[in-house]
């Protein structure tokens, strides 16, 4: 019994231990102390703790405290991938949409952003409407701009106001009032060069009404829980009058 508790408490230490080294290694890479990141995080990776493995990946990934290393970002984050962390399966979706660390294969990026996207990352879900649109699966990303906008996605909202501001060559449907809405609110939400500049840029071929009405259609995307019903109102009003 004795062996046995003392099993039990060593088993526990090294438990706690390794928790501790993960939550000191990310308040450490958070506030840019890279060497002290490195330190706590690295035993913890290699012990097997999927979170150090993710944030271990994103030092190599991003040059932080550790020579600049896609291909053993890519290595730390499938450790982690595989144990089922979602951050994780989002980064390597993202080294392989972009061919770091790996060829570029849009395929297997679908299959790790669709798993973390179905555990209800929004920005998982966002690249996975991206990736849909390489593939030439226009449905399906709308289907995912849809549901990440939905949780207040900026980046989604963005994509899905660029399907109908006229600007892509083949476009069948357009409505220059719900792009001036969808980035108005982009504009709000994040409020950067690029997003103030694609709102103005179709306010620009907008008439005083049209404006006022894209104003109101913003609020009612705006309001809590309704973006997609009042989406949904305008694209049919949009089908109607085609």
């Amino acid at each position: 019994m004795t062996k046995l508790l003392i099993a039990m408490l060593l088993g526990s230490g090294i438990a706690v231990c390794a928790y501790a080294g993960v939550k000191e290694g990310t308040a450490a890479y958070r506030t840019n102390n890279f060497d002290v990141a490195l330190k706590e995080l690295r035993p913890a990776a290699q012990e097997g703790d999927a979170a150090a493995q993710n944030m271990l990946g994103a030092m190599y990934q991003y040059g932080k405290g550790v020579p600049q290393d896609y291909v053993q970002a890519v290595d730390w984050y499938k450790k982690a991938a595989m144990q089922g962390e979602t951050v994780a399966q989002y980064n390597l979706g993202f080294m392989f949409k972009n061919g770091l660390g790996v060829k570029q294969d849009y395929m297997q990026a679908k299959d790790w952003y669709l798993k973390a996207a179905t555990k209800g990352d929004p920005l998982a879900m966002n690249n996975l409407g991206s990736i849909m649109d390489l593939l030439n699966e226009p449905i399906q990303a709308m289907n995912w701009f849809r549901k990440s906008a939905s949780l207040g996605n900026a980046r989604a909202m963005f994509n899905i106001a660029g399907k109908f501001c006229g600007e892509r060559e083949n476009q069948q449907v357009q409505d220059l009032i719900l792009c001036y809405s969808l980035r108005k609110l982009v504009a709000t939400i994040e409020p950067v060069k690029k997003a103030i500049d694609a709102r103005d840029k179709v306010a620009g071929k907008l008439s005083k009404p049209q404006i006022a009405e894209g104003d109101s259609l913003m609020l009612e995307l705006q309001k809590e829980g309704n973006f997609l019903a009042a989406l949904d109102l305008r694209l049919k009003k949009t089908v109607n009058s085609k």
